[in-house]
């Protein structure tokens, strides 16, 4: 089932057509510019969560990446709690992803923003978790109620056992600490099996779907509706 959805940015350039952030995030921040992307990034969420309501898809969540040159803006919280209000967004349905070395660079700054935040009703994960200093205090004192692991860990599951003891370490520690544990970059059947038979309570990547956009997912999710029934069937 359907349960949630990240925005990723793309640039639509004019004679290279859709850029991957890859090629331009790095150069729009040393332009100082990622702030002001980043906002337009949390309006188009907002955006799409209200449409997502009106297309009768009320309960899938839409989660944002968020930069530290972001969340470091004195004025963040005000902007996005505006943003929200001006959008009619259902704000427990945003999800602002954040990365450890995202937080390493200011803790309690970001701490406090993130408990400004909850208020509002968003809830915060834990992005590509493994691949930074996974300081485990984050996880004790900051409002985290996911944890995504990283695609890198996935990649030659379930038959490198490095990969697959990272992953069921992982799962088995958001379990114990109450926090919803999300599979990225799942691309196979066996990786699929994998993360079902170890539990793993959500799975993101190109086995469902590459990215696409919006307008199209009410189309993707009804296709998906008459494969399910059909396998029920046979």
């Amino acid at each position: 089932h359907l349960v949630g959805l990240e925005a990723l940015l793309r640039w639509n350039h004019p004679e290279r057509g859709l850029v991957l952030p890859g090629e331009f995030i790095s150069v729009c921040e040393d332009m100082g510019l990622m702030k002001a992307i980043g906002y337009q990034v949390i309006q188009h969420a907002c955006s799409a969560q209200v449409w997502l309501k009106e297309q009768n898809m009320q309960n899938v969540d839409v989660a944002v990446n968020i930069s530290f040159s972001q969340i470091q803006d004195d004025r963040f919280v005000e902007i996005v709690k505006d943003i929200i209000s001006r959008s009619g967004a259902n704000a427990a349905r945003i999800e602002f992803e954040l990365t450890e070395s995202t937080i390493l660079k200011s803790p309690g700054g970001i701490k406090a923003r993130m408990d400004e935040l909850r208020e509002l009703g968003i809830s915060f994960s834990l992005d590509d978790f493994g691949t930074g200093f996974s300081q485990l205090t984050h996880l004790t004192e900051l409002p985290i109620s996911a944890l995504k692991i990283d695609a890198c860990f996935l990649r030659d599951l379930p038959y490198n056992e490095h990969q697959e003891a990272v992953c069921t370490m992982i799962i088995e520690m958001g379990r114990r600490l109450g926090m919803l544990v999300v599979a990225e970059g799942a691309e196979t059947h066996e990786q699929i099996e994998f993360l079902r038979n170890h539990h793993c309570h959500q799975v993101q990547g190109f086995y469902y779907s590459p990215a696409i956009p919006l307008q199209k997912l009410p189309r993707f999710v009804q296709e998906q509706g008459l494969k399910r029934r059909s396998q029920l069937l046979s």
